[in-house]
C-alpha cells in the first residue's frame, strides 16, 4: 500500500494528466481535418482517456 503522501502525489499527477488530455482535445478537434466520422471516432477516444484519467484521479483522492 503506497504511503498517503505517495498517494497524494499520484493524485495530483492524476489531475495534471486530465487537465493536459483537455487541452490536447481542444488542440486535436481544432486541427481536425478529417471527416465527421473520423473526428468523431477521436473525440470519443479522447474523451474515453480523459473519463478513465479522471476516475483514477478521484479513487487517489479517496485513498
Amino acid at each position: 500500500m503506497p504511503s498517503k503522501q505517495a498517494t497524494s502525489f499520484l493524485a495530483a499527477e492524476a489531475e495534471a494528466l486530465c487537465r493536459e488530455l483537455e487541452a490536447a482535445i481542444l488542440r486535436l478537434l481544432e486541427r481536425a481535418d478529417e471527416t465527421m466520422n473520423d473526428r468523431a471516432k477521436l473525440l470519443l477516444a479522447a474523451v474515453n482517456a480523459l473519463f478513465v484519467a479522471r476516475q483514477i484521479a478521484k479513487t487517489l483522492k479517496g485513498a
